[in-house]
Formats: C-alpha cells, structure tokens, sequence
C-alpha cells in the first residue's frame, strides 16, 4: 500500500501548519482539511451532473460524531437541463484526523433538497439513511490509495429540469477519525454551503474562505454499481417527507 507525499496545510491558532493527509490527530474535531488542489479526477463518460473530485483539494466535515454532539452538514448544487430520472449518485470523501485506514463502516444520510435561492431549503424532501454496505466504499481511483474513497447508491428519483441540492453526511460514528467530502476542480453553479451548530453555524451559510472550490459528486440515469472489494448493496430505503 503506498501513500501520497504531497502537503496539505492545516490553520492551527493562525498558524499554517504543514501535514501529511491521514496521519495527524487533533484532540477535538475540525472543519476543515485544508489542500492546494491541482490534481483532479479523469472521468470521461456522460452523465447527468459531475462535480469533478480534485483529490489534492480541500475536506469538509459533513458527518455525526454522537459523542462529541457533533453534526455536520455539506450540500452542493446540481442542475439538470431537462426532465430526468436519477438512478445513481456518486460521491466522494476522505478520512484524516486520526485515520489509522480502516473504514468506520458507519453509513451514510444521503437528502435531496428543493433551491431556495442559491441555497438548500432546510428540510429534505428525500432522504436515504443507509447502512455502510449498502453505499460500495471503495479507494478511489486517482486518490492516494488510503484515505480518500469513493461511494455510489442506485436510486429511483425523477426530477423536473432545475436546480437541486444534494448532501451526504456520513452516519454516527467514533472519533477519531473524522469523514468529510472531498472538494472538486471548481464551482459551476452556486457556491457549496455548511451548516453544523457544533462549529457555530447552525443555519445554511456558504462555505467560509479560504474554501475555492465545489463539492464532488456526480449523477448518472443509469445503475451500473461499480464492483469493490468488502461490498455489497442492499435494498434501497426511501423515507419520502
């Protein structure tokens, strides 16, 4: 198993603090995995929406650490051009902050929001809680083979051609490590917004500076679920609000 070299660089106390990914703890969770970006995926085939991962980009909390009453929350955009029925979506994250690589096998809460004006209305109007082996976590091609995977689910969602928003957040789990989704190569439509009460944002805000670029995440009208090792896919839970 071999590990990226490159640097990342964490703000501790208004320092810039140089990491290597998935190897330092802090004593409580972070935000924020600061990256310089510059190394994005090669995906080349048709799909509905793609928010390209940049892997060398920045990490953003969107996660439940119960212990820690954490709760943490990214959704991004996506438009679709005409009427369209969803049937995979793709997302990708990584782990760091005390990842030792071994996956928390916690699951995830996938929600689909209606816009309300360049952000996410506050409740979902689909939400998917899913237990770990039902969301194929495998490494992500391109990645650095350790900490940053890749995440699919096949689904039954049609859609009018609009503008929408989609969040995954990954279920309780222990700390360390944290979970957060991977930045991509850039912003297309409206900014990505956070919400989390644990780090004083308990309402929808745009992703605070020095945050540059979108949140990956990619939707396809097709279900051809990827094979990865240690995964299976169970039956898909719709809880319809």
């Amino acid at each position: 198993m071999t590990m990226r070299t490159s640097i990342l660089i964490l703000c501790v106390a208004g320092l810039l603090v140089p990491i290597v990914a998935g190897l330092s703890q802090a004593a409580e969770p972070e935000m924020w995995l600061w990256g310089p970006g510059g190394n994005p995926a090669d995906i080349d085939r048709e799909v509905l929406w793609i928010d390209n991962p940049d892997f060398d980009e920045d990490v953003a909390s969107s996660e439940v650490i119960g212990a820690y009453d954490l709760w943490s929350e990214i959704a991004d955009d996506f438009t679709l051009e005409t009427d369209a029925t969803i049937r995979k979506v793709t997302w990708w994250g990584t782990y760091w902050n005390g990842f030792e690589g071994t996956p928390t096998g916690a699951g995830f809460n996938l929600r689909f929001y209606v816009d309300a004006g360049c952000h996410p209305e506050d409740v979902p109007f689909l939400e998917y809680l899913l237990p770990g082996d039902d969301c194929c976590e495998g490494l992500a091609d391109g990645g650095d083979q350790f900490s940053q995977f890749v995440y699919e689910y096949c689904l039954e969602l049609p859609l009018s051609m609009g503008l929408y928003w989609f969040s995954a957040q990954m279920a309780d789990h222990e700390f360390p490590p944290q979970w957060g989704r991977q930045g991509a190569d850039r912003v297309q439509n409206c900014d990505p917004t956070f919400r989390s009460p644990y780090f004083s944002y308990p309402d929808w805000v745009p992703i605070p500076e020095p945050w540059f670029g979108g949140i990956s995440q990619m939707f396809e009208d097709v279900c051809e679920p990827t094979p990865v090792e240690n995964a299976s896919w169970g039956a898909v839970k719709g809880l319809y609000k």
